[in-house]
């Protein structure tokens, strides 16, 4: 039996966005084909893309990724990484990881929405605790879009640690965000609209409200949901993609 062990380090906390909605909508048969094969491989998936999308991926940064640990249970996905909160590029490791996670669940029909926090957490075999899961569970439930926060004093220690800091702004936004509460709160979100992870990709703007009711509405996800009833959802993802 492996012994509990505390380790302090990064944790994303991601909520399917319509995963139930798809169960109802499809039989066992459709639920138990390509998206759950995805859902339940998106560690391995994630990294792969990542890595495969790199020109010159250097051998740390594949063993980063690998030592991401993956859990999937239900409708949630949590990616954790062990980080002393000195290199920044372990962080940036992370932060790909999750941007290639998000973009690619985007891509596929199943949008995230999700938080990522640092600090001390019990990890035994496949079961997670900490205080820090809870306060990512308790950021990403917060949000009113399919999107990832992170910390803003993480991503300003990362500023603090780098020659160049537009380095670290590429690789998030900061964006007033709505809130479930009805509120909006400037905070810092991943921006998985990079391609490859390395430079900022703005789409047209004309194929952006397309493109996310696609998103919103592949594998019956929410096919029960019209256009007026997600618009503000769409009109927060014009904001996002058009910054």
């Amino acid at each position: 039996m492996e012994t509990a062990r505390t380790q302090n380090g990064l944790v994303g906390f991601f909520d399917i966005l319509g995963y139930q909605s798809f169960l109802e909508n499809n039989d066992a048969e459709d639920a138990a084909s390509e998206v759950l094969t995805v859902i339940t491989n998106i560690g391995s998936i994630t990294g792969n893309a990542l890595i495969s999308s790199l020109k010159h991926p250097d051998e740390r940064l594949k063993e980063l990724i690998d030592g991401i640990q993956w859990l999937v249970f239900s409708d949630t996905i949590l990616m954790a990484m062990a980080w002393d909160e000195q290199s920044v590029f372990p962080w940036t490791a992370f932060s790909l990881a999750a941007i290639q996670l998000c973009r690619h669940m985007f891509d596929f029909g199943l949008p995230l929405r999700g938080a990522i926090k640092t600090g001390k957490y019990l990890i035994s075999q496949s079961c997670f605790a900490g205080r820090v899961i809870v306060e990512a569970y308790r950021t990403e439930t917060s949000l009113n879009l399919a999107a990832c926060s992170i910390d803003e004093t993480l991503v300003e220690m990362m500023k603090k640690k780098v020659k160049d800091p537009n380095w670290i702004e590429s690789l998030v936004v900061g964006y007033m965000t709505p809130l479930a509460n009805g509120q909006h709160k400037k905070m810092y979100l991943l921006n998985y609209l990079l391609p490859d992870g390395v430079s900022p990709k703005k789409p047209n703007a004309v194929d952006i409200p397309q493109l996310v009711l696609n998103s919103f509405w592949a594998h019956g996800g929410l096919s029960k949901v019209s256009i007026t009833q997600i618009s503000g959802s769409v009109r927060e993802a014009i904001g996002l993609g058009l910054r």
